[in-house]
């Protein structure tokens, strides 16, 4: 086992059937949507052991509904599709049928909601598969699977000559069931015996509530009741593949909140944080994203830098912030004033009175302004001298 392949099961199979899916498994290891089987022990004549790597997020039928954390958008579902078509296509052109296509049978290793890239699956259980010209059981298929069946399976009375069309209507039940959410395929219908009277009578699922139109089409034309109408599995590709093409995902930028195209995200942060600026909250100059944080450290109006002096000369403005000379300050206060408190509600703003000269500051202002408030050391010379006199 190679050594990158930490997580591995033991699968035990007891089926008369097991080393004829043995051998199958063993002959589609190399195809990197089909479960990788490193091999395996017979026991007794019917019980084989299987040693194979293990699916982290288990199947998917189950992920999806029971996984609050995984809600694929419809981008991440056709990739998915993508991805289990290309494995049917591998198994038809060695004339094999899988015979089981649903959820339940797609393993899951790799999981992301939005990002399709990181999306990794494979299909398993090869039980009911066969060479296209062998038969198939219609009290073994129909008994367990006749939600998931072709009708014409459903029809047959006696042994029917399976092909690749009728794994076609499988995989249109498959991706209904994975766009509604794991749903089993008449679900509300308890027993097995009335869904076969349903489909007999030509009932068909209904379009999912949320399933996109492109999509709803191929899953209907998999879907149809007479094998010659529904396309096969290169062609399935094809128009999964145009309509993936078509699927434009956006993603939200966290540094300016807009809707940026996937393919573009990565390159449009890095502008983004380069020209984006926001102002000090010490000296309320502009930065950009990148040297804001630098900045603030290295301020020269940040109290808590060991180089903070506040300047004699100078007053932070009690609107905006900045530092205006002693001459300046109030003839600039008037005219910044009325701006601001046209703008934003003066309640909206926590502000405080200064101790040393009653000026109303933001909170955010106050600290450096108290540093360097001009009545300051007035009033600190007032309150020493009273001091001395008293004592």
């Amino acid at each position: 086992i190679p050594k990158n392949r930490s997580q591995i099961i033991l699968y035990f199979m007891n089926e008369e059937n097991a080393e004829r899916e043995a051998s199958f498994l063993m002959k589609f290891n190399s195809h990197p949507h089909i479960i990788h089987t490193f091999g395996f022990v017979k026991n007794n004549i019917q019980s084989i052991i299987l040693l194979q790597e293990q699916a982290q997020y288990g199947n998917l039928q189950i992920l999806l509904q029971q996984n609050s954390r995984f809600q694929p958008s419809i981008k991440v579902l056709v990739t998915i599709f993508l991805q289990i078509v290309n494995a049917m296509i591998y198994i038809t052109n060695q004339h094999i049928v899988h015979g089981d296509l649903r959820c339940g049978n797609i393993l899951v290793f790799e999981m992301n909601s939005k990002d399709s890239t990181k999306n990794l699956v494979k299909l398993t259980n090869f039980s009911l598969s066969r060479r296209q010209d062998e038969t198939i059981s219609q009290s073994r298929v129909c008994n367990s699977l006749i939600r998931y069946v072709a009708p014409e399976i459903v029809r047959s009375r006696n042994k029917l000559n399976s092909n690749e069309l009728s794994d076609v209507y499988s995989m249109g039940v498959l991706m209904w069931q994975a766009v509604s959410k794991g749903a089993i395929p008449y679900g509300h219908e308890i027993n097995d015996d009335n869904v076969q009277g349903r489909r007999l009578n030509g009932e068909r699922l209904e379009r999912p509530n949320e399933c996109n139109k492109e999509v709803w089409e191929i899953i209907n034309d998999c879907l149809h009741n007479e094998p010659e109408l529904r396309y096969n599995f290169k062609e399935i590709e094809i128009r999964l593949t145009n309509v993936q093409k078509k699927l434009v995902q956006y993603i939200l930028c966290s540094q300016c909140n807009t809707d940026i195209l996937e393919n573009e995200l990565h390159n449009h942060q890095k502008s983004c944080l380069a020209s984006r600026q926001r102002p000090c909250i010490h000296c309320n100059r502009k930065y950009t994203l990148v040297e804001i944080e630098r900045h603030e450290k290295a301020c020269p109006y940040n109290p808590s830098n060991e180089s903070y002096k506040p300047d004699p000369t100078q007053r932070q403005c009690k609107h905006c912030g900045q530092q205006y000379l002693l001459n300046q300050i109030e003839s600039h206060e008037k005219v910044c004033e009325t701006p601001i408190r046209s703008q934003v509600d003066s309640k909206s703003v926590p502000s405080e009175n200064c101790t040393h000269c009653g000026q109303k500051y933001s909170l955010t202002a106050m600290s450096a302004h108290e540093k360097s408030c001009s009545q300051r050391s007035t009033l600190m010379t007032k309150f020493l001298r009273f001091f001395k006199i008293r004592s």
